[in-house]
């Protein structure tokens, strides 16, 4: 595939191919292999995302971690300045459906939390490669959001194993995962 439009067109077609009972399964998988990584339960302050249609599912990851007394994080995407803003959540109810139909953290200045706090991100994507790197929705947002994170920060592509190319497409800009999770095996890039 010669563009990240055709890679991102191919594997959005594949995802579509996973009915809902079966990705919700999977998601159980992909949580319990995330947990099981060294150091993961250790961390403080967690990035997480709410997700769309076809991605693994990050309700039950949310939940685990504020059950395990951790502080979570949402990200509200800001169109003009081309960037996210973080903001810790303490429950599910707190997101409420925004841009681009994701959902997203009302926007309150005392609940944000600077991108350098991050301990632990986790990233979403259309496709992924064993080099560590993902094709994502196309806006360069996490991409930005990870140069600015401190070099202890881990970064974790959350997968289903259908996800898997030869290798993604990238661009200079493009940012490296630590590890890649799917519901077969643990990537430590």
């Amino acid at each position: 595939m010669k563009t990240k439009h055709l890679q991102r067109d191919h594997f959005k077609l594949e995802l579509g191919k996973i009915t809902n009972q079966k990705r919700d399964e999977l998601s159980l998988t992909v949580r319990d292999r995330l947990f099981s990584i060294s150091g993961f339960c250790a961390a403080r302050f967690y990035f997480l995302y709410c997700s769309m249609g076809t991605e693994v599912d990050t309700k039950g990851i949310f939940e685990r971690l504020i059950q395990e007394r951790k502080e979570v994080a949402f990200p509200i995407w800001h169109q003009k300045e081309q960037r996210l803003s973080w903001h810790i959540v303490t429950a599910w109810s707190q997101l409420r459906r925004r841009t681009n139909r994701i959902m997203e953290p009302e926007y309150l200045i005392e609940t944000e939390i600077l991108s350098y706090r991050a301990d632990w991100i986790l990233v979403p994507g259309i496709a992924f490669d064993r080099r560590g790197y993902r094709l994502g929705r196309g806006a360069g947002m996490y991409d930005r959001t990870l140069t600015t994170l401190r070099n202890e920060a881990r970064r974790v592509g959350l997968f289903f194993a259908i996800q898997e190319a030869n290798q993604v497409i990238i661009e200079p800009h493009d940012e490296r995962m630590d590890f890649i999770v799917t519901e077969k095996e643990i990537i430590d890039v």
